[in-house]
């Protein structure tokens, strides 16, 4: 039972995108309109994430019938991790990198910052002018780029006013976070305890290999020939995925054989990741179960009138690429065609009509003027609390 794959239609091989069911081989020459759209799609992203703009179709929600609020996102752009740059890297040495190894970079801060105030037009009415410690918690995972982007976020969310405004010449007002170290983050972390080993299992699963090594053999003869990693490491593909983008991001001439491999069909292999990531209950359970649990605990709460302190509106997590892709593939409630961008948030709002308390479920990626509407397989948009906690049990811990 606890590690029962997915059913049909719910797990990587069935769930993935007609478009993206292609192999390694086809991957690796994409046509020219896929390198157009390639093109125009990175264009996009880095116009959200690095000019300051902020989506003009934010309508904000009606706040007549919103109760409360989830949001979990990820941090904004940052600079490679040092542990993740192959040997031979030619931008490996940190004074490439100003901020520091694994740091945000400016664009980052303008992702999140530009989130909070996306977040500011969305819920204005609903969370009022002034901030005060009983209204919002907001947690982050230890590390420094998910803490500054926590509080670039509240930057842009709570805006000094009124009674909030201490100096007029700063916009800007402290908010605490919290945080648990990594060690003892059972809610946050990328890999909480337990997880690693099922993961282990996952990626040497006989059929697991079998169609990664069908799919993207060919590129993983290329990254061991120039990075040394094992031709069946696909783990150490993923962060080498990772560090060719940042690295391109950053505008550093690359290497011409990450032509062979960036954007596609290294692209194709990040997003399988997450699917094989959550193609077990087993591995839903560890990776998300214990945040869904958590935001199912503070809505019954609320529901039941026991939410403390009294006058809660808002729990916020910032987090990672991880922790927003296996949110989206445990619930389901999203085919993944991309990594989840910088900044990507997925919003929990809970709302009362006619008496029934229900969930409404978003996913911010840039790529509409407002946050996407989501479902669940088998219930509505608005999804009544107590139904969407069945849909969800199996995988939330025990």
């Amino acid at each position: 039972m606890a590690n029962k794959p997915i059913s049909p239609g719910f797990g990587y091989k069935s769930a993935r995108p007609p478009q993206y069911r292609r192999t390694a081989a086809s991957a690796a020459h994409p046509s020219a309109t896929m390198r157009t759209f390639q093109v125009l799609f990175c264009l996009v992203a880095l116009y959200w994430s690095g000019s300051g703009a902020v989506p003009n179709g934010n309508r904000p929600e009606p706040s007549d019938s919103l109760r409360l609020v989830h949001v979990l996102f990820r941090h904004g752009n940052r600079n490679p991790e040092a542990s993740s740059i192959w040997d031979g890297n030619a931008y490996a040495n940190e004074s490439f990198y100003p901020e520091g190894f694994g740091q945000l970079i400016n664009a980052g801060k303008r992702t999140e910052h530009n989130l909070g105030k996306l977040l500011r037009a969305r819920f204005d009415s609903f969370l009022g002018d002034i901030w005060n410690i009983n209204v919002m918690d907001v947690r982050t995972t230890d590390y420094n780029r998910t803490k500054m982007s926590g509080l670039l976020v509240l930057a842009g969310l709570w805006p000094p006013r009124g009674a909030n405004i201490w100096n007029p010449e700063l916009p800007w007002q402290p908010i605490p976070y919290n945080y648990y170290a990594a060690a003892d983050d059972q809610v946050l972390a990328s890999v909480p305890s337990g997880a690693s080993s099922l993961l282990a299992e996952r990626f040497a699963d006989e059929d697991t290999v079998s169609y990664l090594s069908s799919r993207y053999g060919e590129v993983m003869e290329v990254l061991a020939a120039n990075t040394g990693i094992e031709p069946d490491d696909f783990l150490s593909a993923f962060t080498i995925y990772d560090v060719i983008k940042v690295q391109t991001q950053l505008g550093f001439e690359m290497d011409g054989w990450t032509a062979e491999v960036y954007p596609e069909p290294l692209g194709s292999l990040a997003v399988d990741y997450y699917y094989i990531m959550t193609n077990t209950t087993a591995l839903r359970r560890a990776l998300s179960g214990p945040l869904i649990q958590k935001i199912l605990q503070d809505t019954q709460s609320l529901i039941s009138g026991t939410l403390s302190p009294e006058g809660r509106k808002l729990f916020v997590y910032s987090a990672h690429d991880v922790n927003v892709g296996n949110m989206l593939r445990s619930l389901d409630a999203y085919a993944l065609d991309q990594s989840p961008p910088y900044g990507a948030c997925v919003i929990f709002e809970v709302h009362e009509v006619r008496g029934q308390f229900g969930i409404k479920l978003f996913y911010v990626d840039y790529e509409e003027d407002s946050p996407k509407p989501l479902s669940i397989p088998g219930c509505p948009h608005f999804c009544p609390v107590d139904r969407f906690y069945a849909l969800v049990e199996e995988i939330l811990p025990v």
